[in-house]
């Protein structure tokens, strides 16, 4: 059983890093393991479903994994129970006896364990119930508290799913179809969106949830400890069962002694170490979010960002060197640039037309070829890289992007982390801005039912 347990933890740690690799770190633009496993394997696993099972099973099949990640359900929310339940059981039923019968661990660790399993399960009621708040028309007073910074939110956009104000720092949410402001992510071990309102709730989640993992493995680790100790493993002699001959004393081979006399709780001690490393490596991101005052929304997108000026850079560099264009930048052009709903949309803002009118401005989005005097576009080069160019009296110029745009969202720390603890919505400022638009909607009911009558 050692044997497998071995190899069944190679096997595990080699998934979990490729997954953090693959999934979290590159993307499949700059990667080709992480293109081959989110786009390239998912699209031949598509096929070949179709050609083994049937365009019948394999439309159902489609359709049972849009419901798994496209929409919203509780079958993570069951997941999470199944492995906490289960791991509680092991604590009660066999590390409980273990930790009363040690004497290198106080028995006081039972009745901590207990509060530790109580607030584990609290904070994960607080951040699965509580709203991340939505924007509606009635709402968008209380949750416009923040100015676009026209880079990664522009002004008056309007969402096409809701046909409301699109406020910076929002996002239309696939799954619960709502707008939710401070848009973060979607968790599904919470089955529920979040954002601005239910943020706190999530951090307190996952750092209860991090300490926790953590207790237990040094609690599992000190009685172990003991054990060694008690039995003085280290000057033992073991016996192999394959080969009926000593064996040479080593951390491994008392790891598996321990691994067969106590199955269950060696099992947990993996299970908790694992997720103790995994949270708080998202403990740290999340925190590094609060201190920026970002989300997980807007760091890939800011990502996207630095992602696609380094290209242009360097496309303006080849462009310069080459000196097949002219080349400028985007401030001697007047041109600017945004990201807005995945894609990259480029301004020139006119000094003269050929009619002679005022200034006024263009936009065009990607790829998308012009040929007046005063356009904007962007071109993709042989490798797939892009650049800025701008058409200007018959000639085509390459532009320099120019500086990496600030993050306006970041006020310093203590400022950040105050916002996070104390949301904006919640403040009073908004609820005082929201209470007379909820009473003039009031108001607006009972004259329209009045004229009805």
């Amino acid at each position: 059983m050692s044997v497998l347990f071995e190899i069944f933890l190679v096997f595990y740690i080699a998934l979990f890093l490729l997954f953090i690799y693959a999934y979290m770190i590159m993307n499949p633009e700059n990667s080709q393991l992480s293109a081959l496993l989110q786009i390239s394997l998912p699209s031949y696993t598509q096929r070949l479903s179709k050609k083994i099972f049937g365009k019948t099973v394999h439309d159902k099949l489609e359709n049972f994994h849009y419901y798994l990640f496209s929409e919203g359900n509780d079958v993570l929310v069951v997941f999470f129970f199944i492995i906490t339940v289960g791991s509680w059981f092991v604590v009660f039923w066999f590390l409980y006896p273990m930790i009363l019968a040690s004497s290198h661990v106080s028995s006081w660790h039972c009745v901590s364990g207990a509060i530790v399993c109580f607030f584990g399960y609290f904070t994960w009621y607080i951040a699965y119930c509580t709203h991340p708040g939505s924007i509606t028309t009635q709402s968008l007073s209380k949750y416009d508290n923040y100015p676009y910074d026209n880079v990664l939110f522009v002004s008056n956009t309007i969402c096409p799913t809701l046909n409301i104000r699109k406020l910076a720092r929002s996002k239309y949410e696939q799954i619960t179809c709502q707008h939710i402001p401070r848009f973060d992510h979607y968790c599904g071990w919470l089955n529920n969106p979040i954002g601005e309102e239910n943020y706190r709730y999530f951090i307190l989640f996952l750092v209860v949830h991090a300490a926790m993992c953590w207790y237990g493995t040094f609690v599992i680790l000190w009685i172990f400890r003991g054990i060694i100790h008690d039995l003085d493993l280290f000057n033992a002699k073991f016996i192999s069962v394959n080969t009926g001959q000593s064996v040479t004393v080593a951390p491994w081979v008392i790891f598996q002694y321990l691994l067969v006399r106590h199955f269950s709780v060696a099992s947990l001690l993996f299970l908790a170490l694992v997720m103790s490393c995994f949270l708080s490596a998202f403990n740290i991101f999340h925190f590094y979010l609060v201190f920026r005052n970002m989300t997980t929304n807007e760091f890939y997108k800011w990502r996207s960002v630095i992602r696609w000026r380094k290209e242009a850079i360097k496309y303006y560099n080849n462009a310069e060197k080459m000196g097949t264009f002219q080349v400028s930048t985007c401030k001697e052009k007047n041109v600017s640039w945004n990201f807005l709903y995945g894609k990259f949309h480029w301004f020139v803002i006119t000094r003269s037309t050929e009619n002679g009118d005022e200034d006024h401005q263009h936009t065009q989005e990607d790829n998308q070829h012009v040929s007046h005097a005063t356009s904007t576009t962007t071109i993709a080069n042989k490798d797939g890289k892009r650049g800025i160019i701008i058409i200007q009296d018959g000639k085509e110029i390459v532009l320099h992007p120019g500086p990496l745009p600030h993050n306006i969202y970041n006020i310093g720390i203590i400022e950040n982390v105050k916002e996070f603890l104390f949301p904006r919505s919640l403040r009073h400022e908004a609820l005082s801005k929201w209470k007379p638009d909820k009473a003039s909607i009031v108001i607006q009911k009972s004259l329209k039912e009045k004229k009805i009558d």
